[in-house]
């Protein structure tokens, strides 16, 4: 019905009995459902193999802040930055 509706009526015959998918396609998703099955229901060897370079990239964003966090608690670095300012001026001297 959608199809009528949007489309109007079928114009070439060879479109009235589409294929839906020919056997190498198939040979192509049966594969991927399945690994997308395993990946849904079982994700834990996915997710071993993952965990020291998430831990590694964890360690490096949280480092800078948590050394910022000391930083400010200590009283350095609490001075307010000053927004820059840009004319014509300043890009025709640059």
């Amino acid at each position: 019905m959608y199809q009528r509706v949007i489309f109007g009526p079928i114009k070439n015959e060879e479109n009235a009995t589409p294929v839906d998918l020919s056997r190498r396609e198939v040979a192509i998703f049966v594969p991927i459902v399945a690994l997308i099955l395993f990946m849904g229901l079982y994700p834990r060897p996915l997710l071993t193999r993952m965990e020291k370079s998430v831990e590694a990239t964890l360690a490096r964003v949280t480092a800078p802040q948590q050394s910022q966090r000391a930083q400010l608690s200590h009283g350095v670095g609490t001075q307010q930055a000053v927004p820059l300012q840009t004319t014509p001026e300043s890009i025709a001297e640059r």
